[in-house]
């Protein structure tokens, strides 16, 4: 495979701005570095849940049919996956 010319390469678009993916990756690095591994997961958790609504919100509300009930409980979703989630990461086990 050859390697791509910096015009190509620049002229790749992405889905997901690259300042978010630059905050995820940073964090994540800092989580890693302190080796909280678990608040990687959670921040994976959260970026993975609103990128794919970033992504897919505009096809997920024409099926809705522009519905405020779907969208609130595609919220209340994701903020019931990360708070068990880190309910069950900071659980002694017996």
């Amino acid at each position: 495979m050859e390697a791509g010319t910096a015009a190509e390469i620049a002229s790749i678009a992405l889905c997901i701005p690259a300042w978010q993916i630059g905050i995820y990756i940073g964090l994540n690095s800092v989580f890693m570095l302190v080796k909280e591994r678990k608040l990687c997961l959670v921040t994976t958790y959260l970026f993975t849940f609103y990128w794919g609504f970033y992504v897919y919100g505009n096809e997920f509300m024409v099926v809705a049919g522009g519905s405020k009930v779907a969208l609130t409980l595609y919220i209340v979703c994701g903020i019931l996956l990360v708070t068990f989630s880190l309910y069950a990461f900071f659980q002694e086990n017996d």
